[in-house]
């Protein structure tokens, strides 16, 4: 088995016991996976952008409870909608090269927004004085990797290629906004 279907069954082993009862709050839980999402993306874009923003203003020791509110806030939601996330497609037995790259890259956003979280911390001392530029970068490319995992969750459920799809001279010269016609054949009925 190659390395990265064994690493991605990990959760699925350490789980097993928990997740392998038939408990149907576990696939309510999963399906909250489209509610939840959307608010850490928001959190973890907008912090990354107003710390950016302070650091080019002067403020290098990037003090601000926006900043702290967003990074947390984003770190706590982001954790729960790859959970959710990783639940819904565990109940729903997706599988494919999309779900893959999905679930992986908001495992990463989990990962640099938990580093993130520990710059943060750190930057409270004098003992670190680099860890508000980590704190900012660890912002910055958890932004870029949720932005990535979003667009991934989207063409799972949209299709490939949906967001630029009217720009395609092909594509954007059909009337697509109507659906096509279904193949109904009407039959009359026998007396």
């Amino acid at each position: 088995m190659p390395f990265p279907a064994t690493f991605a069954s990990m959760p699925m082993t350490l789980f097993a016991d928990l997740m392998s009862t038939p408990n149907p709050w576990w696939e309510v839980f999963g399906r909250l996976h489209p509610l939840v999402l959307h608010f850490p993306i928001v959190l973890i874009v907008l912090g990354a952008i107003w710390a950016a923003i302070l650091w080019l203003l002067g403020r290098r020791d990037l003090t601000s409870s926006v900043v702290s509110f967003c990074l947390w806030g984003g770190f706590v939601g982001a954790v729960v909608a790859a959970w959710a996330g990783w639940t819904l497609a565990d109940h729903e037995q997706e599988t494919g090269n999309l779900v893959d790259l999905h679930r992986w890259f908001s495992v990463s956003v989990v990962g640099t927004m938990t580093l993130t979280a520990l710059f943060d911390l750190m930057r409270r001392s004098p003992r670190w004085p680099w860890a508000p530029g980590a704190r900012l970068l660890g912002l910055l490319i958890s932004a870029v990797l949720v932005c990535i995992a979003g667009h991934f969750g989207a063409e799972m459920k949209w299709g490939v290629g949906w967001v630029l799809a009217p720009l395609d001279t092909e594509v954007a010269t059909e009337d697509t906004s109507q659906p096509a016609p279904a193949d109904v054949t009407s039959e009359s009925p026998s007396s």
